[in-house]
């Protein structure tokens, strides 16, 4: 996501944002009309113009185990940043933005080197060692095992490098972490600890739980998840500077 009403700030999508996504293992900005669809939520005068990076997916081959979807939304900022003049964006006002899996890349690409700008990070997994709600490292039938080529019990180095919560470290960007509290794919825990921990390290992190929601807003009425909507642009436009 990205805003602009000429291109000038950029910001990759890791997930749905309506924007229909580039075959996985490329990236390719595009201008989103449903980013610009709701001028109340996103902006009379600004408009977004979203990368969506999808990283590899699928049951799990080995090329596309961890890190190679983190290693194809670094390519994206890469790629953002060498064609910057030419798309007339400015790459140093990125804010990544994911919902759960998509949540979880994000952020781990936030705390990486170079970091965006800002995160803002929908119900996404951070700590893939320990036991939350219904998940636990040692089934190796998880979507976090399939991640991993494993169980993360059974690798927990690699376990720990694909937590962003083992990650956090001072100089990290803000982060707005949305999460319901009845969410019971992703334990509403993982954005509580990862907010707690930003918080620790000095770093801008906003936790926002919302009452009853299930996972991807599940349990939410039009006017609630509306209001998801408008205020996580509003936290990526105060990152951005517009």
């Amino acid at each position: 996501m990205c805003p602009t009403s000429r291109p000038t700030a950029a910001a990759p999508w890791n997930s749905t944002c309506g924007c229909p996504g580039p075959p996985p293992g490329t990236v390719r900005p595009r201008w989103c009309s449903s980013c610009t669809a709701a001028p109340g939520a996103w902006g009379a005068a600004t408009t977004w113009a979203c990368a969506p990076g999808n990283g590899r997916r699928g049951p799990s081959p080995a090329s596309a185990r961890f890190p190679a979807p983190l290693d194809d939304l670094r390519a994206a900022l890469r790629w953002l940043a060498l064609r910057d003049g030419e798309l007339g964006v400015d790459t140093g006002r990125t804010v990544v933005w994911g919902d759960s899996a998509g949540g979880h890349l994000a952020s781990l690409l936030a705390l990486g080197e170079p970091g965006p700008a800002g995160a803002v990070i929908w119900y996404g997994p951070s700590d893939l060692t320990t036991r939350r709600g219904h998940f636990t490292p040692e089934d190796p039938a998880t979507p976090e095992a399939r991640l991993l080529g494993a169980a993360p019990a059974a690798v927990p180095e690699r376990a720990e490098a694909a937590s962003p919560l083992a990650q956090v470290a001072s100089g990290a960007p803000p982060f707005l972490l949305a999460h319901g509290d009845a969410d019971t794919l992703v334990d509403h825990s993982h954005s509580a600890s990862l907010a707690a921990a930003l918080q620790r390290a000095g770093a801008g992190a906003e936790l926002w739980t919302v009452p009853g929601a299930g996972h991807a807003w599940g349990g939410l009425d039009d006017a609630e998840v509306e209001s998801i909507f408008t205020r996580s642009p509003d936290f990526a436009r105060g990152r951005a500077g517009l």
